[in-house]
């Protein structure tokens, strides 16, 4: 997913806002979260890589577009997390106008100015405010188009949170699942992580790795798409990270359930990545014939395409190629950047502490 869309998706939940009068309480079992994501903006934009690409004067563009909307090139970093859905019926669509999930996203800007914008359009759009331990709630106009459950409030000056009603009026964002907690802790300090409790939400994968299994009922693909899709049970928690600054550009963990299915979840792994190295090798003699600087980094990364395994952890690293930066400066006038800006220094510390 390119880094500009996934801001407008973050901003465009924030266009809903919400009322309810339930009292402040602690999460239940039901309420726990099962994924957690990190979005470190401050991290992102000052790597070399990102100001090739132009990371900076995209995400710049979303606000230009409406000059009435938070600027998303001023966000330091969002952090969130969110409950699985109990089906993959209730995930694909809101029920009777509520999201389908507990949820929370917090963002922090560079300044105040930027967290002001934001509270700004919330209050002239909202349909009303809530007044709660010395916090004001904005909710939606009741206009049937966005979801019912959602409430925004600032948390500090340079903080802007949205979440469901349910996850807004506890005392803390202390919600995670304990399987959840132990995922997070073994992410480091990548740009982009996002943890899954599989464990957690084992009912709508479940129900998600039965559909994808009758689709390929009958089908010459059904053995081998079956038994990849059944490796998820070999797992408690998912991990992935990407970050263009650190030794490796893209980490994929998982934790098995025993140390047996981890020797069993590393061997299905193996097994997909050893066809995509296949694939990929078809390829790239071509590609070091046509561009000897672009076929150096597509060896590394095939080169690195393997699964292993400590004890009940498994993992796939792919390593920053030596090269990437200079590669993708050679590209960049084909992506219609006219020439690399600076990485961005910002003298603001990043103080948001994702799991309190």
């Amino acid at each position: 997913m390119r880094i500009s869309v996934l801001v407008v998706a973050v901003f465009i939940v924030t266009t809903a806002f919400v009322h309810s009068d339930v009292a402040a309480q602690s999460a239940g079992a039901e309420q726990s979260s099962a994924v957690m994501f990190d979005i470190n903006f401050e991290k992102l934009k000052k790597s070399k890589l990102a100001s090739t690409l132009g990371i900076q004067d995209q995400l710049a563009k979303v606000a230009q577009t409406d000059d009435s909307k938070p600027d998303p090139s001023k966000l330091l970093r969002v952090v969130g997390a969110m409950s699985a859905p109990a089906s993959v019926a209730e995930a694909q669509s809101l029920s009777a106008g509520q999201m389908p999930v507990d949820f929370y996203a917090r963002m922090q800007f560079e300044d105040a100015a930027g967290a002001d914008k934001m509270i700004d359009k919330a209050e002239t759009e909202s349909g009303g405010k809530i007044e709660r331990d010395g916090k004001t709630f904005y909710r939606p106009k009741a206009d049937g188009k966005n979801p019912e459950n959602l409430l925004m409030h600032r948390v500090d000056e340079t903080t802007v949170e949205i979440a469901t009603e349910s996850y807004a009026f506890l005392p803390n964002r202390d919600v995670l699942s304990q399987g959840l907690q132990n995922a997070w802790a073994k992410t480091g300090d990548d740009s982009i992580r996002l943890a899954i409790d599989v464990e957690a939400a084992s009912d709508v994968i479940a129900e998600a790795v039965e559909m994808g299994q009758a689709s390929v009922k009958g089908t010459p693909q059904e053995a081998q798409m079956s038994a990849y899709l059944g490796l998820i049970d070999n797992m408690k928690n998912l991990r992935l990270a990407i970050d263009f600054s650190n030794e490796n550009l893209l980490t994929i963990q998982a934790t098995g359930v025993d140390e047996k299915q981890a020797k069993e979840l590393q061997g299905g792994l193996d097994a997909i990545l050893g066809l995509g190295k296949m694939m990929g090798g078809l390829q790239l003699q071509g590609l070091q014939q046509q561009d000897p600087q672009a076929g150096a980094v597509a060896a590394q990364v095939l080169d690195a395409l393997k699964a292993n395994r400590e004890g009940d952890e498994v993992s796939v690293m792919i390593p920053h190629p030596e090269g990437l930066e200079a590669l993708a400066e050679k590209y960049a006038p084909m992506l219609g950047i006219a020439s690399p800006s600076a990485p961005v220094e910002s003298s603001q510390p990043t103080e948001l502490v994702p799991v309190p």
